[in-house]
């Protein structure tokens, strides 16, 4: 069966918005329009990042023996995969070719009912024509609306496998509809913020890692904790403070105070929950890809670690 654009929306999570293209293609955002453009206003490169498909997946209860559709990318800055897993569990693995911008996807499935999750790319975005399973499909349950905001290790960059970005790995546990609101490079931004109307059920924050030697940095949380209360007052958010780096031990004294500031901001609200980042993942390079963004094994750590907070604490 042919899966039309109107009723594959019911099976993709992670998305703020849609559009249908005059070439029949679906694309999806994670960004509002007025937050890309506030972005193309201010950073160019964010600009182009807010476009990519972190974290929007397609996910589905089906019999099916096979499931295929064409897709095209642009906007790539580096490039990584699409993953699909069943019941949890990797399945396939497509690496993206450099510079490929049209494919076409191709799943041969194990007999019997399953729990289908594709991952979309990391970095680039995709859209997709001509969704066709073999059997009939029904979209998979989630649970709480969850908006995740944070930085490159939240966008993806560090794992180079869809499926292994610490957001990705925890979702799958936790069952969350998750908006993964995360750009390589991005640190505190009201503006950015500001910029939307999604009310989530819950929020995640991992930000603090970027612009730690600017002048502002400090002012830009004390605005962005603001905005936030200002926008989600009264629901229940988690903020991860920043995990281990590499440049940690030189830059002590800078970074310790700024992680004491953020306290200090998250104090101040009541429905603000904090986690440790620095407990998250291991303090050696190899869970590094490069001593700052976690790699696959890191990523694992990250997730399987802050999954454990997260039902300790009750959020």
């Amino acid at each position: 069966m042919r899966i039309m654009n109107a009723d594959l929306k019911k099976y993709i999570r992670g998305t703020y918005e849609f559009e249908e293209n005059d070439d029949g293609y679906l694309s999806f955002y994670r960004y509002s329009k007025a937050q890309r453009e506030y972005l193309k206003k201010s950073v160019e490169s964010f600009y182009v990042r807010s476009h990519h498909s972190s974290g929007i997946n397609i996910g589905m209860i089906t019999e099916a023996s096979k499931i295929e559709f064409d897709y095209k990318l642009c906007m790539t800055t580096s490039t990584d995969s699409i993953d699909t897993y069943i019941n949890g569990t990797v399945y396939q693995y497509d690496k993206l070719q450099e510079g490929g911008r049209e494919g076409h996807y191709i799943c041969n499935l194990p007999d019997g009912e399953k729990d289908i999750v594709i991952y979309m790319p990391l970095h680039s975005q995709i859209s997709i024509n001509e969704f066709i399973a073999n059997g009939v499909c029904k979209p998979s349950d989630r649970n709480e609306q969850v908006l995740w905001i944070g930085d490159s290790i939240t966008q993806g960059y560090g794992p180079l496998i869809s499926g292994m970005s610490y957001v990705n790995i925890a979702n799958r546990s936790l069952k969350y509809d998750a908006l993964a609101q995360g750009i390589d490079g991005e640190g505190f931004d009201a503006g950015l913020l500001s910029a939307h109307k999604y009310l989530p059920d819950k929020i995640v924050v991992s930000l603090g890692t970027n612009k730690q030697e600017d002048d502002c940095y400090n002012t830009d949380a004390d605005d962005f904790f603001a905005a936030l209360n200002s926008l989600y007052c009264g629901i229940p958010t988690l903020f991860i403070t920043p995990v281990w780096r590499e440049s940690y031990k030189p830059n002590k004294d800078l970074y310790d105070a700024h992680y004491r500031h953020i306290r200090e901001n998250c104090g101040k609200y009541d429905n603000i929950s904090v986690v440790d980042g620095d407990i998250l993942v291991p303090h050696v390079s190899y869970c590094f890809l490069d001593g700052l963004h976690p790699n696959a094994t890191g990523c694992m750590y990250y997730a399987c670690n802050l999954i454990k907070e997260i039902r300790r604490i009750g959020f």
